[in-house]
């Protein structure tokens, strides 16, 4: 009897740790199959990545929800691509770009080169109507930024597309092929 209680007590253990925490982020990703869910995850990443902004947390606890926001946004665009502003809203439309321009601290190359590699996306999903100019802006001077060490200067007065045709220029971007 007490042989079988041990090997009971063993194997419930055993059983625990290999239970998962919980889903995994690729099958999250996988399960966003409407159009209204897809709006309510990227919703939730905007409002996390807002948040830890505007109540001034510490850089430490902005910079973990930062690399948790970054890798859902990687996993979201692999999986689904951008998110239309008419089929998802405004808010998760903006998800992307500013996950991504929020990365954690510090800058370093190799942030820049991930803001690099979604830039056809992010510059895709303004053509088509989805982000502002603004965004585009605020993305491209980020990288101009972190790889300067300055900020980018444009004589004005100017077009908002004529500052991001210049930004291409200095950093070396091509457009997307439409």
């Amino acid at each position: 009897m007490k042989q079988t209680i041990f090997i009971v007590l063993i194997l419930s253990v055993a059983a625990c740790k290999q239970t998962p925490k919980g889903p995994s982020l690729q099958y999250l990703i996988d399960d966003l199959t409407t159009d209204i869910v897809k709006q309510e995850f990227l919703e939730a990443v905007y409002r996390d990545d807002q948040t830890v902004r505007t109540n001034a947390q510490k850089e430490r606890e902005m910079n973990e929800i930062d690399a948790k926001n970054l890798e859902k946004i990687e996993a979201y665009l692999a999986k689904w691509g951008h998110p239309s502003k008419e089929l998802h809203g405004r808010q998760a439309a903006d998800a992307p770009w500013l996950v991504l321009h929020h990365q954690p601290l510090p800058p370093t190359p190799e942030k820049c080169k991930i803001r690099r590699k979604y830039f056809p996306i992010i510059y895709q999903a303004y053509l088509d109507g989805h982000i502002q100019d603004g965004a585009v802006s605020f993305y491209l001077n980020r990288i101009y930024q972190s790889e300067k060490g300055h900020r980018f200067e444009i004589e004005s007065p100017y077009m908002p597309q004529d500052e991001l045709d210049q930004l291409m220029d200095a950093l070396d971007l091509s457009s997307p092929k439409q």
